[in-house]
Formats: structure tokens, C-alpha cells, sequence
């Protein structure tokens, strides 16, 4: 559930990095924090939404090599800070389910009410002395060995 202002903010980053020579769906190859998914460092959430295309707009413009990306007060529980300006927004939504009574019918209904909060998040290029928590990595197991050519 992006907003307009999201939309705006993100096609103004795309905007700069048009005006400073770059084209940001080229070649992304060239910075690796375009090859992979933008998550939180805290706890490890992929971004979604239209936040990863906003991180991704952020980070080719300011050349950051990292998909790493914490708030204010992450940076500060693992033990760092941030060092530099320019924060990026990102948006979280969700449909909180409420159980009302109904005035007209005295019924039990449920209400959907939509949260969205904005957080401003810092690449970890940006910050000094946070340690991120080890993760562990899970490889996907193939069942069933590939062919591509008996495949095609």
C-alpha cells in the first residue's frame, strides 16, 4: 500500500540519478547492493512493497555497496551509531482487525482499520561500530537433479 508520497519520492531519486549521469536500471551488476534484497539488519525482514525499488533508488544513487539498512535506535541496540545524513523512508502497513459492536444490530463485527507508519532507515555504510547479529543461511535442496536441455 504505497502512498503518493512514496511514489513521489521515489521517482525523485530516480530523477537525481538521472541528472548525475546514472541509469539506475543499467547494469546493476556494476553494485551489489543491486543484486540482492534490501532487509533490516536488526531482525532480518526483506523489504517489500515499494520499499526495495525506494532502497535500491537510494543506495545506486549514493553508491553504497551494502543491502543492509537499520533505524536510528537499531543502529544504537547493536551496539553503534550513525554517522551520516540522508536517511531513506520506508513504509509499513498493515490491517489491524478490530471487534466492535455494531449500534444498529448489537452484533459482533469486525472493524479493518490500516496502519501505516514511516521510518527513516541509514544503509549500514552510514553508521560506525554496529555489530550485525550472525544469521544463519539456508541453502535451498533440489529434490529432483536439473536437466535444462530435457527440461526445454
Amino acid at each position: 500500500m504505497a502512498t503518493k508520497k512514496q511514489y513521489d519520492y521515489v521517482t525523485s531519486e530516480i530523477i537525481k540519478a538521472l541528472e548525475s549521469n546514472k541509469v539506475p536500471w543499467q547494469q546493476p551488476w556494476k553494485n551489489p547492493a543491486n543484486l540482492s534484497a534490501h532487509h533490516n539488519g536488526f531482525d532480518g525482514r526483506v523489504y517489500s512493497g515499494a520499499n526495495p525499488f525506494t532502497l535500491w533508488a537510494v543506495a545506486s544513487r549514493k553508491g553504497f555497496q551494502s543491502n543492509v539498512w537499520l533505524t536510528y535506535k537499531q543502529a544504537k541496540k547493536l551496539g553503534g551509531y550513525v554517522a551520516d545524513k540522508g536517511a531513506a523512508p520506508v513504509y509499513f502497513w498493515k490491517i489491524l482487525e478490530r471487534q466492535e459492536k455494531d449500534p444498529d444490530t448489537n452484533e459482533l463485527v469486525i472493524r479493518k482499520i490500516p496502519i501505516i507508519n514511516i521510518y527513516q532507515v541509514f544503509n549500514l555504510e552510514q553508521t560506525k561500530d554496529v555489530k550485525l547479529p550472525k544469521r544463519e543461511t539456508v541453502k535451498p535442496k533440489r529434490t529432483k537433479k536439473f536437466n535444462p536441455i530435457k527440461e526445454a
